[in-house]
């Protein structure tokens, strides 16, 4: 792939708006393209910031304002889809705050009830999104002790990123951010005996996971399917996390069993 090609598509990246086997190339390319990362990652940055100023103001004044600027022009209503496409290289700057309230209060809902399957089967598309993420090397945004690796995230996502430290039983290398189709996420890489270990953490806020599930401690743990690897998911203090390996399920649910006795 070809940086032009990336940055093409750039926007569709940015916002999870490719099926996980489509990701496949430009996640690879991130991997070996540190320009190309830095972009991806200023992007990112920059759509939160929109949405933590959306968030500040009042969703329904806002939203009218937008509405009140597009009908001026035009004198058709917000609700009409032609108009509102017809408008887009007219208009740059009132589409980018409807894009901002678009992707906060309409989008999220939208996504969740026809995206949150994959096309080719029943598995929810943030698992294939797990394995993809987990299957290619990418750079990590900030290494080192979990104090330092929490505090790098703070105001980068809009929740707070614990970083658990589960030695013995595995070591933290580090994170970067992530999205899991079109949730933002944090990717948290941990290593047992060279073994890499991927911990997802995410709002899971309108997930839901039709799998087998088992329980630790007093938490539930799903364990979907996930073509050949091990996955378990689960949630705590309004957090969903999803632990992604090649390690057997024993093992893997040993690491589950130090994330949730807060080891």
């Amino acid at each position: 792939m070809q940086c032009s090609e990336l940055q093409r598509d750039l926007e569709s990246l940015v916002d999870g708006e490719l099926l996980a086997s489509d990701r496949l190339p430009y996640e690879r390319h991130l991997g070996e393209c540190p320009s190309c990362h830095k972009l991806v990652q200023s992007r990112r940055e920059l759509r939160h910031a929109l949405q933590q100023a959306v968030a500040t103001q009042s969703p329904s004044a806002l939203r009218q304002k937008i509405a009140s600027s597009l009908d001026a022009e035009d004198g058709k209503q917000l609700a009409a889809q032609g108009s509102w496409l017809s408008r887009v290289w007219q208009q740059p700057m009132v589409m980018l705050l409807a894009g901002a309230v678009a992707g906060l209060l309409v989008m999220p809902g939208f996504r969740s009830s026809q995206s949150s399957r994959s096309a080719r089967n029943d598995r929810p598309v943030v698992v294939d999104a797990m394995i993809s993420r987990h299957q290619l090397p990418l750079p990590l945004d900030v290494t080192g002790e979990p104090e330092k690796v929490r505090s790098w995230f703070t105001g980068k996502v809009p929740f707070m990123v614990p970083a658990p430290q589960l030695e013995p039983v595995a070591s933290l290398q580090g994170g970067r951010l992530a999205d899991l189709g079109d949730r933002e996420a944090v990717l948290l890489r941990y290593q047992q005996s060279g073994q890499p270990i991927s911990v997802f953490v995410f709002d899971p806020q309108g997930l839901e996971l039709n799998a087998r599930r088992t329980v630790i401690g007093n938490r539930e743990i799903f364990l979907p399917d996930a073509r050949g690897y091990n996955v378990a998911v689960f949630r705590a203090h309004g957090l969903g996390y999803a632990v992604t390996s090649t390690l057997n399920e024993p093992e893997l649910l040993k690491v589950v069993s130090a994330m949730v006795s807060g080891r």
